[in-house]
Parts: structure tokens; C-alpha cells; sequence
């Protein structure tokens, strides 16, 4: 029986849209996500390997003070790069950690070129800054056809952008 091994890189590039503010203190950052690397080299027989891998490295924080009374969304979309043929990438938005309003998940969302909201109902809150604050945005990468992986690497760019509701 011929083995395969694949060593499949995920290069995730994250774009910050410019965004439009009712006052110049609100605020958005993304801790850093340099790259996702899945190695599947310890695949040896049928049915011995996984099919979902998670990387929950990445906080979105944020500040609001819009005294507008307006909510925002954060919306995720893929601008380049092409998802590996045989796999599924979701992006989902983990519970709020901070004071004030914040926003609320939207559940698990299949990445593509349509953006798609995260995080709803974002009112005036502060998260804080770097990990344990804000929301978790967790990457999940689910194989849905073997036959269908080639060793590569695959750079997609993300765009998050905060809208007013």
C-alpha cells in the first residue's frame, strides 16, 4: 500500500478595514495569527487520522465609546488565495470577555469571498488588550475529501470588517 504524507500549510494574511468612528477613541486590533501549519506526516493507515484541526490563538479586542447608541458587527470574508481543494475553513467568534456591551457570536461561519458577520450587537464596551480579552476567534480547518489534498502552501487573506448595525 502506497503512504502518503501531506504537510499542509495555512498562511492566514489579516487585513483591518478602515473603519469610520463617531469619535476617535474606539478602537480594534487582532493578536497576531502569523500562519497555521497542519502536519498530517503521521498519517500511515485508513480511517487513522483526523479530519477537523483548531488553532484558538487569536483574540479580536476592542474599544467602543460611540455615544451614538449605535451597535456594530465584525464581518470576516476571504479577498485572496484559494482554500485547499478537499477542506472547509470556519471562522467562530468565542463569548464576550470585558466590561460593557459586547458582542455576541454568530456560531461557526464557512469562510468564503461573501462576507459573513462574527460578532453582532458590539455596543459601547472595552475588552482590554492581547489574550483572555475580548473574543477568541477560533479557526477551525475540516477535511471533507482526502483524495483531494496535495503538499502546498495555501496564503488566503481575511478581511474583518466592523460595520454599524
Amino acid at each position: 500500500m502506497d503512504t502518503k504524507k501531506y504537510l499542509l500549510v495555512l498562511l492566514l494574511s489579516i487585513l483591518i478595514s478602515p473603519m469610520v468612528w463617531a469619535q476617535k477613541t474606539n478602537t480594534m486590533a487582532l493578536t497576531t495569527r502569523i500562519s497555521t501549519l497542519f502536519d498530517m506526516s503521521a498519517i500511515t493507515i485508513a480511517g487513522g487520522h483526523p479530519t477537523t484541526f483548531t488553532d484558538n490563538t487569536q483574540w479580536l479586542n476592542y474599544t467602543i465609546r460611540d455615544n451614538t447608541g449605535l451597535y456594530y458587527s465584525l464581518m470576516v470574508s476571504a479577498t485572496s488565495g484559494t482554500i485547499p481543494p478537499g477542506m472547509e475553513i470556519h471562522f467562530e467568534a468565542g463569548p464576550f470577555y470585558g466590561t460593557g456591551v459586547g458582542g455576541q457570536s454568530t456560531g461557526p461561519k464557512l469562510v468564503s469571498d461573501v462576507p459573513s458577520a462574527l460578532v453582532v450587537n458590539m455596543g459601547q464596551g472595552v475588552t482590554g488588550i492581547g489574550q483572555q480579552c475580548g473574543h477568541n476567534i477560533i479557526l477551525t480547518i475540516g477535511i471533507t475529501n482526502f483524495g483531494l489534498l496535495h503538499p502546498a502552501n495555501y496564503p488566503i487573506t481575511l478581511l474583518y470588517t466592523f460595520t454599524a448595525q
